[in-house]
């Protein structure tokens, strides 16, 4: 079957995966170029941690607690496909509100494949830490968020190669982490999304993650518990369908056609 052959989502899903892996291998070999962990199985065998990750590793005991956690995190993610299957048929939703049902999904999504992530090191003996904190719409404050709830191997990374060096300019740190990631999504998903359908998203990216910076100095400011959760939904979920545009959907297979 040829590449054309496939459906646009599948076509996304194929480009998005090429784009990414590239990007992981740069990553792993910049954390831990020169480093004694470089010649650690765990790492050789894992996606892009940092040392601190693989630090972090769990037994192999762990094991059947990930699996279980894979199973309802699957069993969840096939109800709510079911569900946003059925909304469209009825509905036709907009593309807009399609965009925050796919933020919800992508948490689904990589909650389920998140738990199956700390395998790819078992062959060492142990196994990686999960990719996500803990119960990230939970989070108290955007910086708990990002820092600590979501995607922590690749914040862990930011914080190795990005924070430390400018830890003396925290705000410039701050923006560069943000405008990093932000043109990595662009590379990951707007590009692909140009090659497939032709369509210009150029820089929604770079905005959604350039406003969480902005998000977080806000937070800075306040002290307010209850002001700041509302800052992890404002800019986090509220401004959700800058980054789960039409290529995102169509990487979770949530755009139809």
């Amino acid at each position: 079957m040829s590449f054309t052959a496939l459906s646009l989502n599948w076509q996304m899903t194929a480009l998005f995966l090429l784009a990414v892996l590239p990007v992981c291998f740069v990553m792993k070999l910049v954390a831990f170029w020169g480093t004694p962990e470089s010649k650690d199985l765990a790492v050789i065998l894992s996606p892009f941690p940092s040392p601190a990750s693989v630090k972090q590793a769990l037994p192999l005991s762990a094991g059947p607690r990930l699996i279980r956690r894979f199973l309802l995190a699957l069993a969840v993610c096939v109800c709510g496909y079911w569900l946003c299957g059925q909304l469209w048929r009825e509905f036709r939703l907009p593309a807009i509100l399609l965009s925050y049902i796919g933020a919800i999904m992508l948490w689904l999504v990589s909650e389920a494949l998140g738990s199956l992530a700390p395998f790819l090191a078992m062959p060492s003996g142990r196994l990686l830490p999960l990719p996500h904190g803990p119960a990230p719409p939970l989070a108290k404050s955007l910086a708990d968020f990002w820092g600590r709830r979501w995607n922590v191997w690749v914040s862990e990374w930011f914080r190795q190669i990005i924070f430390r060096p400018l830890q003396n300019r925290p705000v410039l740190a701050l923006f560069a982490v943000f405008l990093v990631s932000g043109v990595l999504h662009e590379w990951a998903i707007n590009v692909p999304l140009y090659i497939v359908t032709g369509r210009k998203c150029f820089g929604s990216m770079v905005l959604y993650f350039l406003l969480q910076a902005l998000g977080i100095l806000i937070e800075r400011r306040t002290r307010n518990r209850g002001v700041r959760i509302f800052l992890v939904w404002l800019f986090v979920f509220g401004a959700a369908p800058l980054e789960v545009n039409e290529g995102m959907l169509r990487i979770l297979h949530l755009w139809p056609g």
